[in-house]
């Protein structure tokens, strides 16, 4: 597995930052505000955002401020980390003619719907399911970033390690977008735990079983996104039950879940107002 990720050192795959790595592993430890302010300190203009994102009309609850971290108390460090994570891949561009803030919006209308909903089912750490949210949707942004060789030759490579890891011909799901991700995320170094839900974001009930809570999350968050921004789209009959089945498990209505969506959708704007896509 390891040469066939080096040979993916060839594909123009995005580079996974490592100032974010470090202050995953500082969320991770449950570091304090202090160790966190002393590692965005090293990034000027990430600092600067984050004194933005504190100071703005979604967060702030008394007078601006300009030290960061006070900035980081006020957002809280799970806040830090979905506003880091959408600072830092919100840069990945297709060179094709598309709209970039369309496609961040819809990822960030994922993501934060799988966080609400990861609260309202009281879920341990709900901020890691907007990270679950954001990175769901990446490879569909990879199929526009890529040539079709690299996607040829990435496609390969999947097919090797799916094959290798799990002795079995489909497991990675159906697309070539679901693929395109799962290697991206592989590559990047991410644990099977962050990569699992989003490998079977659109079929839920074949997760394992550590993983499938938050598949089914996700699968309806992407429900929720569907509906918002693609209602004219008919759903094939089997993603319908697919669909209605993750409400069933999560016990949740769909109702509830369409209450999120303003406050949602006010967020979204919120980031893309200091994420500058």
């Amino acid at each position: 597995m390891g040469d066939s990720i080096k040979i993916l050192s060839d594909v123009r795959l995005p580079t996974f930052p490592k100032l974010v790595e470090r202050l995953q592993s500082l969320y991770d430890k449950g570091a304090n505000f202090a160790d966190f302010a002393d590692v965005v300190s090293t990034d000027s203009a990430l600092s600067m955002q984050i004194i933005k994102a504190a100071n703005s009309k979604h967060f702030i609850t008394d007078n601006d401020v300009s030290d960061l971290k006070e900035a980081i108390e006020r957002l809280g460090t799970g806040r830090l980390m979905e506003i880091v994570y959408a600072l830092r891949f919100s840069h990945i561009s297709p060179s094709s003619n598309i709209s970039i803030e369309e496609y961040w919006s819809q990822t960030l209308y994922t993501a934060v719907m799988a966080r609400k909903m990861a609260e309202y089912l009281e879920l341990e750490k709900p901020s890691r399911m907007f990270t679950l949210g954001l990175f769901s949707n990446i490879g569909n942004l990879l199929t526009l970033v890529l040539d079709d060789e690299e996607k040829n030759q990435v496609m390969r490579i999947s097919k090797h390690i799916k094959v290798a890891r799990h002795n079995t011909d489909d497991f990675l799901g159906y697309s070539m977008e679901i693929a395109l991700c799962d290697i991206c995320l592989l590559y990047w170094g991410f644990p099977k735990n962050i990569r699992y839900p989003i490998s079977f974001q659109l079929e839920p009930q074949n997760a394992p079983t550590g993983f499938r809570l938050e598949a089914y999350v996700l699968n309806a968050a992407v429900y929720m996104r569907l509906q918002k921004y693609k209602s004219q789209v008919e759903i094939p009959e089997e993603d319908r039950e697919t669909f209605a089945r993750s409400f069933k498990k999560l016990v949740m209505d769909r109702e509830i879940a369409h209450s999120f969506s303003a406050s949602a959708e006010n967020e979204v704007k919120a980031m893309l107002s200091f994420i500058s896509v």
